[in-house]
């Protein structure tokens, strides 16, 4: 798919808990020849994307409905205009990262009718213990959690279980096979494998070796993987959380 009009069907999303290594997914996707838009933070956020708290917080389906395409819309505008200023012959393909994507997923996933979506997660017990609480705040009471203090490492933990378990079931659903995991420890700690298995995702081709080399370097393992390994988790957490948290494909064993 050549992303040469101003409507591009089959982009790619890029989302997850914030603090998971989004960012870093986000780069790895810019380096592998896709536009990721031009109004970015140091984190690699599209800045330029829809307000999805916002829109979804109003009251009338129709009326959401609408409001939510009309901005989607502006926001494809706004990365075509990034896209041709930038040089749209360099790149494969336009992507963009937003850590609470998959809030929306429904409606982006409607809008992009060929859209793919690469949701990062990072083990849920170190992201119990992240300071960045932000999606926590801003969107648990939505999602009906009521403490959102940055002391909670619990509310933090169901957080990011329900949001995880959000993602999946939409993308599994919505998406079929354009819906990828990405295992952020996995990526740590073989970055070789994952970045194949990315490029094989976004950009239906495998990653020459010398790229493989100077992609890896992009991969660089935080001093904080399994900081949850310093704390009683099973005095901490449910029982039934800690099972959730491996449903979703992480060991909750402390060595």
């Amino acid at each position: 798919m050549q992303a040469d009009t101003e409507h591009n069907p089959a982009p790619v999303a890029i989302g997850g808990v914030g603090g998971s290594g989004t960012g870093v997914v986000a780069q790895l996707i810019a380096d592998m020849g896709l536009f990721i838009g031009d109004n970015l933070n140091r984190s690699n956020d599209n800045m330029s994307f829809v307000k999805s708290r916002e829109l979804l917080a109003i009251a009338d389906p129709l009326e959401r409905q609408h409001a939510i395409a009309l901005e989607l819309q502006l926001f494809e505008q706004r990365m075509y205009a990034g896209f041709i200023r930038q040089g749209a012959g360099h790149y494969r393909n336009w992507a963009w990262k937003v850590p609470g994507q998959f809030h929306i997923l429904e409606h982006t996933a409607t809008y992009f009718s060929g859209l793919k979506y690469v949701h990062v997660m990072r083990h849920g017990l170190d992201m119990a213990f992240s300071r960045n609480k932000n999606q926590l705040r801003n969107w648990g009471p939505m999602m009906g959690l009521t403490s959102t203090s940055r002391d909670d490492p619990a509310a933090a933990l169901d957080y990011w279980i329900l949001a995880n378990e959000k993602a999946v079931n939409a993308g599994r659903s919505l998406l079929g096979d354009r819906f990828f995991v990405l295992n952020y420890d996995r990526l740590c700690s073989d970055p070789d494998t994952v970045i194949q298995q990315l490029a094989q995702f976004v950009i239906d081709k495998p990653v020459l070796e010398q790229d493989i080399r100077r992609l890896t370097q992009v991969v660089k393992p935080p001093s904080t993987v399994h900081r949850y390994q310093q704390h009683n988790v099973v005095e901490l957490f449910s029982a039934s959380a800690l099972a959730r948290v491996e449903a979703l494909g992480f060991d909750c064993k402390v060595a």
